[in-house]
C-alpha cells in the first residue's frame, strides 16, 4: 500500500496580494469578480470526501504548517490500494459565478486562491461564520466572520456577536438574508386524494425526514392534493420544498386561496417537472401573491399511479421587510460584543473573534451582520470534547458497533469498554476450505483483523466479533441464486464450527497445539478476545437481503457448531447467540424449548442473551413496534410497549437463565431515511433508551454505530457522520458514560410523578442517590432537593433544597448526598408496585390456559403470562384425539403462510369450511376465550358450541381478508370439548382460552 499525504493551508483566498506572484492573471481585480474564500477548513468543515480504490480517505487537523488564517491546518490523506488509487477532497460546494481562474503556489501548499466572475444578481454581500465545533474543556474556543464584498464599492459593516449556552441544543430558525424567515413551520397540513382526506402534518412538521407514504390500491389515483393553512393571509415572495422518494413525483400545480374554497392558479407556478429532483428545490415566484391557503396538485399528466409518496417539507418565505433578525438567545451569554469593519470592493475581510475558554456543555454562538442595506444572522454550535477517562472498567456496560480503523481513539475518547467488530465475517478471514489469514490478506477486503484487535486491546478496550457471511467455497446457496449468497447455511455445519475454533484459537487465553491451526502464521492464544457471538439477526426473512436465509431450527445447528467449536478452543471464552433482531421473550424462549438430537437445548451451549432493538422515529417510553424486526406496518395501540417487553426478557432470565447475562447488541437511531428523524432527536433518544434499557437490569448495551450520515435504513445511525463530524448524540451518550461511573448493576426504581410524561429513576452511585430524569415531551418543573444537576451535555449546575429543575427530552442527572423525604416515599411506592407485580405474575404462572396457533410448526407464538407459555401448533390435517385433546374433525381445508406479515402468529392460518371443525378439550372453569381470524369474503360467522348451545361470532374485519381479534367470556361447570366451526369459509390465526381470576 502506498500511503498518500498532502498538506493544504486553512483557506482557498483571497489572500493579501503579497501571496500571489505578480504577473499573475489573478493580480487583476476587475470589478466583477471576486475571489473566491473558502470555508475555514477545520475538522467537521469539508463538505464532502471521497475515494476510489483508497481506503481511509480523510482531512486531519494539524498544528503544522501553520495556516495564513484560522487556528488549523488539514492534511488529506489516505491509504491506496493500487498505483492509481486516488482521494477526492471538495473543499467548497456551492461556489457563486463562474469560475475563471485557479491558482496554486507551493510551500508545501502555500495558498490556493481562485477568481469568478460573478453575475450581477450575485454581486451581493454575504457573511459566514467559522470556528471549531469541538473544543477541549477548558480551553479557549476560536471563531471568526467571513465578509466577502463582490461589489465596486466599499461597505461598512456592524457585527455584533454573542456567544451562549445551549444546554437542549437548539437550532434557531434563521432568516435568509434575502427570502426571511420560513412561515409554515406547525401549520395545519393535509392530502386529500379520491375524495378521502389524509390529516398527515409531514409537509409543514418542521422534518425534513418524514413524508407520507402510502399505497393507493386498484384503481390507483391519478391527482392528490396537499393543502397547507398559512393560519394568516401572507405576501409570498418565495417557495421551497424537500422532495422524498423522487422517483414518483412528477408535476406540479401550484394555486393560492384566501378561503380554501376558492383556488387560482399561481401565475409561472403550474406544471412544474420535478420528477427525479431530488433534495431542496427552490420554486421561484415569478411575481408576488397573497394567500392564506396553499394547495399542490401532483399529478403525470392524467396517468394513474399506485404509490402516493409526496414531498417531506415545505417553506414559505415573505422576504425581509418585517424581520428583526434578533438573536435566539437560548441560554446566558458568556460573550458578547461589536465589531465596526470596512470591506474594500472585490474583496473580504476575515474577523476573528474575541477567544473564550469554555466549561463542558454546549454553546451556540450568533453573529449578527448589518451595514448598508444589507442583514444577515449566523449561528453555530460548539460542544466541549468528554473528558478523557484514565481507564475504563472491566466491567463496562457501554458498548459501540465498529468497524473502521478511523476511530479508534475517538471511540476510546467516548468512553465505551466494548467494541463489537462488524467485519469479522467469515468469508473475510477464510477464502479456501481449511485456509484461514487474520493479516488482511483475504481479497478483496483485505480487512486487518490482527491490527483492528490489537489497537482496540492495547486502548483497554474489549472486543466482541459477531461472525457471520458464508464464505463462496462453503455456501449451500443454488448455482442460480445470484444475490445473498453468503448468507445461505454452509454445506458442512461443521466448516463453521472449524472457522470459528481457528478464529478462538487465535484470539483467545488459551494456545492450542500447533498441528490444529490452519493460519500461515500459526499465532495462538493471544489473549485479546473473551466473548465470541456466532451469527447475526437470523429470525429476519428475506433471501435477498436478511443475514440468514435458512430456519430457526437450521440455525440453532450451526449455533451449535460454532459453539463448541469455541469451547474445544478456550473453555474460558463465553458465547453469545446471535443477535436476534426484536427483543420479544417468544424468540429467546426457543433457546430453552428447541431440542437437540441428544436431549440438549441451545440455552446449554449459550452464555449471554444479546438481542436488538430499535424504535425508530417513536419515542421509546412508548413504543410498540421495532422498524427493525418487523419491517412493515406501524406502532400498534394497545400493545405492550417497549419498558414493558424489556422487563418481560429480563424476567425470562431471572427465572430461566439467572446466571447469564442479557446483551443488547445493537440499538441507535438513525438521522433521515425511513426510521430516521433529525440529529435533535438522536442526542435526546440515544440516552434514553439506555437508560430505560439498564433500568430493566440489561447488562450492557452496544450502539449502533460509529459512523455513518447517509439517509437509509441504519447507515445514517452514526455517532460521526460520514466526514468523521461528531454528532450531538456523540456527546450526549458521552455524557452517559460518564454519570454512571459509580452505577452498578441491576434494576432502578421508576419513581412516579402527577405527570406521566415524567420519567425519573433512582440508582446508587458509590452507595449514594442518582437520578435521571427526563420528558418524553415538553417540559416540566420539579424539586430534587440540594445536590449537583448534570445536562445532556455535561454542564453541571448546584441546586438548593426548594430549587425547581426543569426537565426536558434531553436527560438530567442529579447527583444527592440523600434522598429528600418526599422522593423516599415515591422510592417505597415503587418497590411495592415491583412487590405486586412479582405477585401477580406468580398467581398468573397457576392459571389454566389453552394455547393454538394454527398453520405451521416453524413459526410459533408465545403468550407471557406469570410466565412463558407456548402455543401448540395446529395443522389442517392435525386430526381430533380424546387422549391429544384437540384437533380438526374432519381435516380443515389447507394451511397458509403469509411470509410478509410480521409475528408468529399472524402470518400463519389454517383455512377451514363449513363442515370443518376445530375441537378441544377444556376443564372446568371460567375463562376468557380469544381468536384471531379472517373471513374469505366481507363476512362470515364463526360458531362455538359451549354446553350443547351455539354461540355466533360475527367476523367482520375493518379491511376484508385481513385478521381481526374477537373475544368473550365463558363459564363451564364441568369438563366438556369445545367444537368451533364456521358458516362459509375462514382462516383461523390462533386461539387462547385463559382462566379468568
Amino acid at each position: 500500500m502506498k500511503k498518500l499525504l498532502v498538506y493544504f493551508l486553512m483557506m482557498w483566498a483571497a489572500l493579501a496580494c503579497a501571496v500571489v506572484p505578480q504577473g499573475s492573471v489573478l493580480t487583476a481585480r476587475p470589478g466583477e469578480s471576486l475571489r473566491l474564500l473558502n470555508p475555514m477548513l477545520s475538522a467537521g468543515d469539508i463538505p464532502n470526501t471521497g475515494a476510489w480504490r483508497m481506503t481511509r480517505a480523510r482531512a486531519v487537523p494539524v498544528a503544522d504548517p501553520a495556516p495564513k488564517l484560522g487556528s488549523h491546518a488539514l492534511r488529506f490523506e489516505g491509504e491506496s490500494q493500487i498505483n492509481s488509487g486516488k482521494g477526492d477532497f471538495v473543499l467548497v460546494s456551492g461556489l457563486r459565478g463562474e469560475l475563471t481562474a485557479v491558482g496554486l503556489w507551493v510551500h508545501t501548499v502555500d495558498a490556493l486562491v481562485g477568481r469568478a466572475r460573478l453575475p450581477e444578481a450575485e454581486r451581493t454581500l454575504r457573511a459566514v461564520l467559522h470556528g471549531a465545533p469541538d473544543v477541549e474543556p477548558g480551553e479557549a474556543l476560536q471563531a471568526a466572520v467571513l465578509l466577502e464584498n463582490p461589489t465596486n464599492a466599499p461597505r461598512r459593516l456592524h457585527v455584533t456577536y454573542r456567544l451562549g449556552s445551549n444546554p437542549e441544543w437548539i437550532e434557531p430558525d434563521i432568516p435568509h438574508p434575502v427570502h426571511g424567515l420560513n412561515r409554515v413551520g406547525g401549520c395545519t397540513s393535509w392530502v386529500v386524494v379520491n375524495g378521502e382526506r389524509i390529516d398527515d402534518g409531514s409537509l409543514t412538521d418542521g422534518s425534513p425526514f418524514t413524508g407520507l407514504d402510502r399505497r393507493i390500491n386498484d384503481p390507483g389515483y391519478t391527482e392528490a392534493f396537499h393543502y397547507v393553512d398559512l393560519g394568516a393571509s401572507r405576501r409570498i415572495t418565495h417557495l421551497q420544498y424537500r422532495a422524498g422518494d423522487a422517483n414518483w413525483i412528477w408535476n406540479l400545480d401550484i394555486a393560492a386561496s384566501q378561503d380554501g374554497e376558492s383556488f387560482a392558479p399561481v401565475p409561472g407556478l403550474q406544471n412544474l417537472d420535478l420528477h427525479k429532483k431530488w433534495g431542496e428545490q427552490n420554486l421561484s415566484v415569478p411575481t408576488p401573491f397573497k394567500a392564506r391557503f396553499i394547495r399542490l396538485r401532483y399529478h403525470k399528466q392524467g396517468e394513474s399511479l399506485n404509490f402516493l409518496r409526496l414531498p417531506q417539507q415545505l417553506r414559505v418565505f415573505e422576504g425581509v421587510r418585517d424581520e428583526d433578525f434578533a438573536f435566539a438567545e437560548l441560554g446566558p451569554a458568556l460573550r458578547e460584543g461589536t465589531l465596526e469593519l470596512e470591506v474594500p470592493a472585490g474583496a473580504f475581510v476575515w474577523a476573528a473573534l474575541p477567544v473564550v475558554k469554555i466549561d463542558p456543555g454546549a454553546y451556540l454562538m450568533e453573529a449578527r451582520v448589518e451595514g448598508d442595506g444589507f442583514r444577515q444572522i449566523l449561528s453555530r454550535s460548539h460542544f466541549t470534547l468528554p473528558r478523557i477517562l484514565e481507564t475504563l472498567p472491566d466491567d463496562s456496560r457501554f458498548g459501540m458497533n465498529a468497524s473502521s480503523f478511523d476511530f479508534f481513539d475517538i471511540n476510546r475518547r467516548l468512553g465505551v469498554g466494548w467494541i463489537r467488530f462488524e467485519n469479522m465475517k467469515w468469508q473475510m478471514f477464510s477464502n479456501a476450505p481449511d485456509h484461514f489469514a487474520f493479516d488482511g490478506s483475504i481479497a478483496p477486503w483485505h480487512v486487518r483483523h490482527d491490527v483492528f484487535v490489537e489497537e482496540y486491546h492495547k486502548r483497554g478496550m474489549q472486543v466482541l466479533p459477531y461472525t457471520f457471511q458464508v464464505p463462496a467455497w462453503s455456501t449451500s446457496a443454488p448455482a442460480d441464486v445470484t444475490r445473498n449468497r453468503h448468507s445461505w447455511p454452509p454445506n458442512d455445519y461443521a466448516d463453521y464450527g472449524e472457522a470459528i475454533y481457528q478464529l478462538a484459537a487465535r484470539y483467545g487465553s488459551r494456545a492450542v497445539p500447533e498441528d490444529t491451526l490452519r493460519t500461515p502464521d500459526k499465532t495462538t492464544g493471544l489473549g485479546q478476545i473473551s466473548v465470541f457471538q456466532l451469527w447475526n439477526e437470523p429470525n429476519l426473512v428475506g433471501p435477498t437481503w436478511a443475514p440468514w436465509v435458512g430456519s430457526m431450527a437450521q440455525y440453532y445447528e450451526l449455533f451449535r457448531q460454532g459453539a463448541e467449536g469455541v469451547k474445544r478452543a478456550d473453555p474460558g471464552a463465553r458465547v453469545a447467540h446471535a443477535g436476534y433482531a426484536g427483543i420479544g421473550v417468544s424468540l429467546v424462549n426457543e433457546l430453552r424449548t428447541h431440542t437437540y438430537a441428544d436431549g440438549k437445548t441451545p440455552l446449554d451451549f449459550t452464555d449471554l442473551i444479546t438481542v436488538h432493538y430499535y424504535s425508530g422515529r417513536q419515542d421509546p417510553e412508548v413504543a410498540t413496534r421495532d422498524p427493525n424486526a418487523n419491517r412493515s406496518g406501524r406502532p400498534i395501540e394497545g400493545m405492550p410497549t417497549f419498558p414493558e417487553r424489556i422487563r418481560e426478557l429480563t424476567d425470562w432470565r431471572n427465572r430461566h437463565a439467572p446466571d447469564k447475562e442479557v446483551w443488547i447488541t445493537e440499538t441507535g437511531y438513525d438521522v433521515g431515511g425511513p426510521i430516521g428523524l433529525g440529529e435533535r432527536e438522536q442526542a435526546m433518544k440515544l440516552p434514553r433508551v439506555t437508560l430505560l434499557l439498564l433500568a430493566a437490569g440489561v447488562d450492557k448495551v452496544f450502539i449502533y454505530r460509529e459512523s455513518g450520515s447517509t439517509e437509509s435504513m441504519h447507515a445514517g445511525a452514526g455517532l460521526a457522520r460520514n466526514d468523521h463530524s461528531l454528532r450531538p448524540a456523540y456527546f450526549t451518550y458521552a455524557t452517559l458514560i460518564r454519570e454512571f461511573e459509580g452505577v452498578g448493576p441491576g434494576r432502578a426504581l421508576r419513581l412516579l410523578t402527577d405527570n406521566p410524561d415524567v420519567w425519573v429513576y433512582l440508582w446508587q452511585r458509590n452507595g449514594k442517590p442518582l437520578l435521571t430524569a427526563w420528558t418524553v415531551t415538553g417540559t416540566a418543573e420539579l424539586d430534587f432537593g440540594a445536590g449537583e444537576v448534570t445536562d445532556s451535555f455535561s454542564a453541571k449546575t448546584t441546586v438548593a433544597a426548594g430549587e425547581r429543575v426543569t426537565l426536558t427530552p434531553f436527560p438530567r442527572y442529579v447527583a444527592l448526598e440523600t434522598l429528600p423525604a418526599e422522593w423516599q416515599r415515591r422510592a417505597e411506592a415503587a418497590q411495592a408496585r415491583e412487590a405486586a407485580r412479582q405477585a401477580r405474575m406468580a398467581r398468573d404462572q397457576e392459571r389454566q390456559v389453552y394455547l393454538f396457533d394454527f398453520g405451521g410448526r416453524e413459526f410459533v407464538g408465545t403468550l407471557t403470562l406469570g410466565d412463558v407459555r407456548t402455543f401448540t401448533p395446529v395443522l389442517h390435517d392435525d386430526l381430533y384425539d380424546a387422549d391429544k385433546g384437540h384437533g380438526f374433525q374432519p381435516a380443515a381445508m389447507l394451511n397458509e403462510d403469509k411470509h410478509w406479515i410480521p409475528g408468529p402468529l399472524n402470518r400463519d392460518s389454517v383455512r377451514f369450511r363449513n363442515g370443518q371443525t376445530f375441537r378441544f378439550n377444556v376443564d372446568p372453569g371460567r375463562y376468557r376465550l380469544e381468536l384471531s381470524a379472517a373471513p374469505m369474503g366481507e363476512r362470515e360467522t364463526l360458531t362455538l358450541n359451549v354446553d350443547g348451545e351455539q354461540i355466533a361470532i360475527h367476523v367482520v374485519p375493518d379491511t376484508p381478508r385481513e385478521a381481526t381479534t374477537i373475544g368473550l367470556e365463558i363459564e363451564l361447570a364441568e369438563a366438556q370439548t369445545l367444537i368451533l366451526g364456521v358458516e362459509g369459509m375462514a382462516h383461523i390465526h390462533w386461539l387462547t382460552l385463559v382462566e379468568v381470576e
